[in-house]
C-alpha cells in the first residue's frame, strides 16, 4: 500500500585547453546532480479516527479524573470496540499522502597552469603555477503532506 519512485540523474560538463600560444592552460569542470522522491503512503488520519471512536466506542465525556481532575473520563462500550469497522467508515478515516523530497549539489571547479614559467638554476625542470579554485552548493528539501502529524 506504500510506493516510492524516484528520479535522478548527474551532469557533468568539462573543458580543457590553452590560452592562445603562451604556456597558460585551463581545466573547466561543472557537475550537477539532481534526486526527486515521491513516497505516497497509506496512512491513518487523526481527527477523523479520534472522531470515530470517540463517538461509537468511548461514549459521552462523564466528567473528569477523580485523582487529578485533568483527564477526561467516559464510559466505554466495549462491544462497539470489538465490532468491525465498516468499509466506507475506515475510507472516512484513511488515505493516501504524498510527501515529496529533493537532493541537489552543483559544483564548479576552474584549473589554471603554468609548467614552465621560467628556467631555475640547476635545477631539471622550470618553476611552475597553477591556480585552483571550487564553488559547490548542496540542498536538501522535504515537503511532508499537510495530513500527515508533524509532532
Amino acid at each position: 500500500m506504500n510506493k516510492q519512485y524516484e528520479n535522478s540523474y548527474m551532469l557533468n560538463l568539462g573543458a580543457r585547453g590553452t590560452f592562445g600560444q603562451s604556456n597558460w592552460d585551463y581545466d573547466l569542470g561543472f557537475t550537477h546532480s539532481d534526486d526527486k522522491l515521491l513516497q505516497r503512503g497509506w496512512n491513518r488520519l487523526a481527527g477523523p479516527m479520534d472522531a470515530y471512536f470517540e463517538s461509537r466506542v468511548l461514549g459521552p465525556q462523564q466528567g473528569l479524573d477523580p485523582y487529578y481532575g485533568a483527564y477526561p473520563v467516559f464510559t466505554p462500550d466495549y462491544a462497539a470496540l470489538y465490532q468491525p469497522i465498516s468499509v466506507a467508515d475506515m475510507n472516512a478515516m484513511t488515505t493516501y499522502t504524498d510527501t515529496f523530497a529533493k537532493t541537489w549539489d552543483n559544483m564548479l571547479r576552474g584549473q589554471l597552469t603554468n609548467a614552465s614559467l621560467f628556467p631555475l638554476p640547476g635545477a631539471r625542470t622550470p618553476a611552475s603555477r597553477s591556480c585552483c579554485r571550487r564553488v559547490a552548493n548542496q540542498g536538501w528539501s522535504y515537503v511532508p503532506d499537510p495530513r500527515l502529524p508533524t509532532a
